[in-house]
C-alpha cells in the first residue's frame, strides 16, 4: 500500500527504505483509522488566521 501511496504523491522513495518504515507506517495507520473512520460532520473545522506584516512588522492596511 506505501509504495503506491508514494508513487501517487510522485515521491522517489527506494524500495529498502520503504520496507523498513511499512511496519511504522502500518501500526499508525490501524492506531488513526478508527478515529479517520468516525462522523466527523459534528467537528468544527480548525480555522487558521495568518496577518500579512509589512516589512516594518507591522500588519498591512
Amino acid at each position: 500500500m506505501w509504495k503506491n501511496i508514494a508513487q501517487a504523491l510522485g515521491l522517489q522513495i527506494p524500495d529498502d527504505q520503504l520496507e523498513k518504515i511499512s511496519p511504522t507506517l502500518d501500526a499508525l495507520w490501524t492506531a488513526t483509522r478508527r478515529a479517520l473512520d468516525r462522523d466527523l460532520s459534528s467537528v468544527e473545522p480548525a480555522l487558521t488566521f495568518h496577518a500579512d506584516l509589512g516589512s516594518e512588522g507591522e500588519p498591512e492596511p
